[in-house]
C-alpha cells in the first residue's frame, strides 16, 4: 500500500498535527481532573474490578 503525492501525504500530515495540537490541549485538563477521575469516567464499573476497588 502506498500513498499518492501531495494529497494522501497532506492528509496524513494534517491528522498527525491535529493529534499534536489535541494532546497538548489536553495536557492541561488531564492535570485538572487526576488520572483516577479520568480512568473513573472512561471505565465507568470496570474501574471498581479492573483497580479492586470497593471489595472487601
Amino acid at each position: 500500500m502506498s500513498l499518492e503525492w501531495p494529497y494522501e501525504y497532506g492528509v496524513l500530515i494534517l491528522w498527525i498535527v491535529f493529534g499534536v495540537i489535541l494532546y497538548y490541549a489536553s495536557r492541561g485538563r488531564w492535570k485538572q481532573l487526576g488520572e483516577e477521575t479520568i480512568a473513573r469516567n472512561l471505565l465507568g464499573e470496570y474501574y471498581d474490578k479492573l483497580y479492586n476497588r470497593g471489595q472487601k
